[in-house]
């Protein structure tokens, strides 16, 4: 048992593990050809008129689909090993389970639909979500920042193929959304501590 909790743990150092950035590659690539592809960037006539407008309007669900469904399963078959080696979670940790992942994928799926229809962070509902289920407010936090990367990305790229954005004004956003995003960041990290609080 010993051995298998030092090979779990041993497997679980990397801040940034390969196999997620392996994954969230594709998720972006499609994301991108998608919108690109329903932006007439492609085929100018490329309409809801072409016989293969509407399956390639729906892939999302089923691409998205298949990747949170494997995510859950590798997420549950580690949460397993973890038990299995002796491995206790630090309180506010997700332990992966049937129970959770029946109860965050919905979670997931609502706030994303409800991001896409109704043009709020899906932050917004998987904050609670995540104090519900006693995360850690970093990882909570965390989490819903690192969704809204992606959400605005999405809707940088769909108004870029549209014309409704033009690439010097992505540029200047861009540009200053990451300065901005990185003063916040370290600005609080070297001022709390000397005032003794906590991040």
């Amino acid at each position: 048992k010993e051995a298998l909790k030092k090979k779990t743990r041993g497997a679980r150092p990397r801040r940034f593990q390969p196999w997620a950035w392996a994954l969230l590659g594709p998720m972006v690539t499609f994301f991108v050809v998608y919108s690109l592809l329903l932006g007439e960037i492609f085929d100018p006539d490329f309409t809801n008129c072409v016989v293969g407008y509407w399956p390639a309007y729906v892939s999302p669900f089923f691409f998205y689909g298949a990747t949170t469904l494997y995510m859950a399963r590798r997420n549950i078959a580690e949460g397993a090993r973890m038990l299995e080696a002796g491995i206790e979670p630090v309180a506010g940790d997700i332990v992966w389970s049937r129970k959770s992942a029946g109860m965050l994928v919905p979670a997931a799926v609502g706030a994303g639909a409800a991001a896409g229809l109704l043009g709020i962070g899906g932050g917004m509902i998987l904050g609670p979500i995540f104090v519900a289920l006693d995360f850690q407010p970093q990882v909570g936090t965390a989490t819903t920042g690192f969704m809204i990367l992606f959400t605005a990305m999405g809707g940088t790229v769909k108004y870029l193929t549209i014309g409704k954005l033009s690439w010097q004004m992505f540029l200047w956003f861009a540009a200053v959304g990451a300065v901005g995003g990185q003063t916040g960041q370290r600005l609080p990290r070297g001022g709390l501590p000397r005032e003794g609080g906590g991040a």
